[in-house]
């Protein structure tokens, strides 16, 4: 029975281990991996928008600057013809300056401001009494509502210096304010003044078309030489939501013009209703100081100038020459002598045939004696009797 029992053990076990019998599905180690963890999200970072305003017994203005995520920066300063106190500056440079950053496709705007009063009202935190004001706060909030996040903080002075300096300048008289920098002049409070919309402009059918797709998409010419050479024009310009502008060295970003768009700019500000119909060169520095750029806008600028029906009619009568005049030589009359011998002549009476001639530089006044020996008297003896005995030493 044992030798029995152990065969039926060993067939058992000879069973079990069979080739043909599949291994149980728990044989082995178990390995549990864990869910991939999403990176958190960054938040975007705000475009942080300065204002302050100014205001004095005769004029009132504001001063802004805008600065993108990257470090980019807009400057401008606002001139009012209209009275305003301190707190209407301060919402005007506001609204301006949230116009400018919906404008340049900015969609989180983080403004700072020195001004207690307006922070408070925009926050919730004081209450508005006065008409005016609550019109001021009103039109904040409708800029505000186009965003999609929106702070203002309240900042020290000291931390204001530079918008500060261009608040001051919009109160300054216009000759003192620097040749750099951008000004905006509002006729009238941005509470009575219609909403400016922006309007998408498409930059497939003009110069601006191949910069435009190289910096958005990434597209090159075929040529390897035209490539390198949009790439190093591409350089100079960046995109603000779909605007082109063109950096500058002085001057803040110069907003690039279509053809289309030049030519009505050179017509409203050559003739327009704040038009002085000024030259070719004037103009095309008055476009840029207006901050706009073409590549041709100083040839276009004087070509337009030309063809001006009024100021061909009106203008004053250039008394230029008409053809190139030849810078005198000499510094007065008679102070520099030209002497030349020519020669042979056809043989005259006395046998002279060659002749002496001495022209002064400034009158072109002549003098002049047939020779008929030349010899170092003759010519010593000819400058002493014609030109220094009358007009004295050169």
């Amino acid at each position: 029975m044992a030798i029995l029992s152990g065969s039926l053990d060993k067939s058992a076990n000879r069973s079990t281990t069979s080739k043909n019998s599949p291994l149980p599905r728990d044989i082995g180690p178990k390995y549990t991996y864990p869910e991939p963890e999403e990176p958190p999200k960054e938040e975007p970072k705000p475009w942080v928008l300065q204002v302050d305003g100014s205001t004095t017994k005769e004029a009132s203005g504001a001063g802004l600057i805008l600065t993108s995520p990257k470090g980019q920066r807009l400057s401008y300063v606002l001139s009012f013809e209209f009275k305003a106190t301190n707190n209407e500056a301060e919402y005007e440079a506001l609204v301006v300056g949230l116009e400018l950053a919906k404008a340049v496709g900015a969609n989180h705007v983080l403004a700072k401001n020195d001004s207690q009063l307006v922070v408070g009202q925009v926050l919730g935190e004081y209450t508005v009494k006065e008409e005016v004001m609550q019109k001021y706060l009103d039109k904040v909030k409708a800029q505000v509502a186009k965003l999609q996040s929106f702070d203002i903080i309240k900042i020290p002075r000291e931390e204001n210096i530079e918008v500060d300096y261009l608040a001051k300048l919009a109160t300054a008289k216009e000759d003192a304010i620097p040749r750099n920098t951008l000004v905006r002049y509002l006729e009238l409070p941005s509470i009575f003044a219609p909403d400016v919309r922006v309007q998408v402009i498409h930059y497939s059918n003009s110069w601006t078309g191949p910069i435009v797709d190289y910096i958005t998409n990434g597209t090159l010419p075929n040529d390897n030489v035209k490539a390198r050479q949009l790439k190093i024009r591409a350089a100079k310009y960046l995109m603000m939501g779909d605007v082109l502008y063109r950096r500058s060295f002085s001057l803040p970003y110069l907003r690039c013009l279509t053809m289309a768009e030049s030519t009505r700019a050179m017509e409203e500000v050559h003739q327009g209703v704040y038009g002085d119909h000024q030259g070719g060169r004037m103009l095309a520095y008055k476009l840029l100081r207006l901050g706009y750029y073409w590549p041709s806008m100083q040839k276009d600028c004087n070509s337009m100038v030309q063809k001006c029906e009024k100021c061909q009619r009106f203008a004053n009568i250039i008394h230029g020459s008409p053809t190139v005049l030849t810078p005198l030589k000499g510094p007065w009359p008679f102070a520099q002598w030209g002497v030349d011998l020519i020669g042979p002549l056809p043989m005259a009476a006395g046998q002279v045939h060659h002749a002496i001639i001495a022209v002064d530089y400034f009158t072109k006044w002549v003098e002049a004696k047939a020779l008929a020996t030349i010899t170092a008297e003759v010519i010593i003896d000819f400058l002493w009797k014609f030109i220094i005995s009358q007009f004295g030493l050169p």
